[in-house]
């Protein structure tokens, strides 16, 4: 096994902060890609939007509990201070 020097956590954070940089320069400044988008994607993209608010609301649904007793604590706290 071949042991491999590890590199410090300060650097490893450069290195990917290097890493999204560049991907994201190379997103921005590609030419158009001139595709085609036939009625396929655009049903995926609804689906996926339909999904994700589906998602959304039924982890709100799950936590509703939760986040209602966080917002009670925080506004009676605010009751409190004034």
């Amino acid at each position: 096994m071949v042991n491999l020097p590890r590199l410090g956590t300060n650097k490893m954070k450069i290195i990917k902060a290097n890493f999204f940089l560049s991907i994201l320069i190379w997103l921005i400044l590609s030419k158009n890609s001139l595709a085609y988008l036939d009625p396929g994607t655009g049903s995926l993209i609804i689906q996926s939007t339909i999904a994700a608010v589906a998602g959304a609301f039924y982890t709100i649904k799950l936590y509703w509990f939760q986040i209602r007793k966080f917002i009670s604590k925080v506004l009676n706290k605010k009751r409190n201070i004034d």
